[in-house]
C-alpha cells in the first residue's frame, strides 16, 4: 500500500485477521508501524523520519485540519494513540528531536507529554495540552515547560543583552493558540516556580497587541523583550 503522510510518501505492507490489521514499513530511514484492532476499535501506530518538513502543516487548507473541522475525531467510540519522532525538522535548523504524542478518547484529543529540542540548549515539553474545536473554531492549549540545558548558548542565539543574562533553570507558562488567527496567547508565567509581576505585566500587554510570534524577528523580539521584564 503506497501512502502520503505528512509531506512524504512511502510503502506499507499490511496483514489483516479477522478482527485486526497490523502494518509496518521497510523503509530504514522513515520507519512506520502499527495497527487497527475492529471490535472495540482502537488505532495505534508510530511513525519515526531522519528529517521532516513541517511547513505547511498547520494551514488552513491542510487535509489535517480538515479532519480536525470534521468532527469524525469526537466519535465516542473512536480511540487512538500515535506518536511521531522526527531526528530533524529541515525547515527549522534550531528544531531536532521532535517527539509528538497523540492520544483520542472519548472524544478528547490529548498532546500531552510531547516534546522538541531547540538545538542542544533547550527542552521544550507540552504538558496538560489538549485540542479543542467546536465547529470551525480550533484551538490548542496547555502548559509549555522549557526546561535550559546550555543558558549562554541560548543567551547568544537569541544575542540577549547581557544585563538581561539571568541564572534560570525552568520556564513554564499557559498558552492558548488559535489555528484559525494564527496567534497565541500566554498567562501565568512562572521562572523556576515563581511569579514574577513585571513578566504578567509583558504578557498582560503582549496579549492585548497583535501577537503573531510565528516570525523568527518577532519571535527573538518576544524573548528579548520577556528576558528584560524578568531583569527588572
Amino acid at each position: 500500500l503506497d501512502i502520503s503522510f505528512i509531506n512524504k510518501s512511502t510503502s506499507l505492507n499490511y496483514n489483516i485477521k479477522k478482527n485486526t490489521l497490523n502494518f509496518f514499513s521497510e523503509d530504514t530511514k522513515n520507519r512506520y508501524n502499527g495497527g487497527i484492532d475492529f471490535k472495540p476499535f482502537y488505532f495505534y501506530a508510530n511513525f519515526n523520519y531522519e528529517g521532516l518538513s513541517t511547513k505547511g502543516l498547520f494551514e488552513r487548507d491542510t487535509i489535517l485540519l480538515d479532519l480536525i473541522k470534521s468532527e469524525i475525531l469526537k466519535n465516542q467510540n473512536l480511540n487512538a494513540k500515535l506518536t511521531l519522532n522526527v531526528k530533524n525538522i529541515t525547515n527549522l535548523n534550531e528544531l531536532n528531536n521532535l517527539f509528538v504524542s497523540l492520544n483520542i478518547g472519548e472524544g478528547n484529543i490529548s498532546l500531552s507529554n510531547s516534546k522538541v529540542m531547540w538545538k542542544n540548549d533547550v527542552e521544550i515539553i507540552l504538558n496538560q495540552s489538549y485540542l479543542n474545536y467546536d465547529n470551525d473554531l480550533i484551538s490548542l492549549e496547555g502548559l509549555m515547560t522549557f526546561n535550559f540545558d546550555s543558558l549562554d548558548n541560548f543567551y547568544q542565539s537569541f544575542q540577549v543583552n547581557k544585563n538581561y543574562r539571568k541564572k534560570i533553570n525552568k520556564i513554564e507558562i499557559y498558552f492558548v493558540y488559535d489555528f484559525n488567527e494564527n496567534k497565541i496567547v500566554f498567562s501565568n508565567p512562572m521562572i523556576d516556580g515563581k511569579t514574577n509581576n513585571d513578566i504578567e505585566r509583558y504578557i498582560g500587554e503582549f496579549n492585548l497587541r497583535e501577537n503573531n510570534i510565528f516570525n523568527k524577528i518577532k519571535f527573538k523580539n518576544f524573548v528579548n523583550n520577556f528576558l528584560k521584564a524578568y531583569a527588572g
